[in-house]
């Protein structure tokens, strides 16, 4: 028999029905009661670095609000925007992926919060 997850908690619903970030708020509820435990309403300041390419990802990121650029790093001190997240995705996805090494850099351009 398969193992039950534990309901969510109430202060945990609260917050999953104040989620503003699109990709999270198409999930079925069902969907999103697996991740719910891990979710925790975070700050992100400008100039935050939320993700460093080549360094281990431990979290993934849902803005509600903000935006994050994400950058790559070019020879001779240069950097190139290749795109910009909000509230409709999420930074560190590749975790999910099997991977725990950043591809790109994400930094806070705007500040808002994130799950």
């Amino acid at each position: 028999m398969p193992s039950q997850r534990p309901p969510i908690r109430t202060g945990e619903q609260e917050l999953l029905l104040r989620n503003k970030n699109r990709l999270l708020a198409s999930l079925k509820a069902e969907e999103l009661s697996l991740i719910g435990n891990y979710l925790r309403e975070v700050p992100m300041k400008q100039g935050e670095l939320l993700e460093e390419r080549g360094e281990r990802v431990d979290l993934v990121h849902f803005p509600q609000s903000g935006m994050v650029s994400l950058v790559v790093e070019m020879p001779e001190d240069r950097a190139v925007e290749v795109g910009t997240v909000g509230s409709e995705g999420a930074i560190g996805l590749t975790v999910g992926l099997g991977s725990r090494v950043g591809s790109v850099s994400a930094l806070v351009q705007v500040s808002g919060t994130s799950l």
